[in-house]
């Protein structure tokens, strides 16, 4: 954590973003915000804010996920008045967590890592990411990947905002 006086919380649900995103008689709900309906690839049938990581490789810095995050902090220090900054879990984060790497999976961490399917920040060389699944799997897809990861962020809140 970047400084003290800070906390780090991990939305809860994925961000209703991209080209499936959740609708309600075809209109899109929570555009670019946390939804309850969107959870990556939850199951087979329950597929909204799924997006390919970035344009062009592995990189956060020039991610389609970390465009997502940031206009996602910008509303929530619109909405609220606050100063809220905004990234994703990484690597490293969800192993501290109990995700383990060698094993492809998050069933150590607790089950609020995995409740969804997402996109981390951390590149696995230079065309792939880290992903975390609502399937309890931790392992790492191609950035141009459509099918199955969303946008989860972490969003940072000075406690004296609180």
């Amino acid at each position: 954590i970047p400084g003290a006086g800070y906390i780090r919380l991990l939305t809860e649900y994925n961000l209703n973003v991209g080209d499936n995103q959740y609708k309600v008689n075809n209109v899109v709900v929570n555009d670019g915000i946390q939804d309850e309906h969107v959870f990556g690839n939850k199951d087979r049938y329950t597929k909204y804010g799924n997006i390919t990581f970035g344009p062009s490789n592995a990189s956060y810095a020039a991610s389609n996920v970390k465009t997502y995050v940031e206009a996602y902090a910008s509303i929530l220090n619109t909405r609220y008045g606050i100063n809220v900054t905004g990234s994703v879990m990484t690597k490293a984060e969800l192993i501290y967590l109990g995700c383990r790497e060698g094993s492809s999976t998050c069933s150590g961490a607790p089950s609020w890592i995995y409740y969804t399917t997402y996109w981390t920040g951390s590149a696995y060389y230079s065309n792939n990411v880290w992903r975390a699944g609502s399937d309890v799997s931790f392992g790492t897809s191609l950035y141009s990947y459509t099918h199955s990861f969303g946008v989860r962020p972490v969003i940072q809140i000075a406690a004296s905002d609180l």
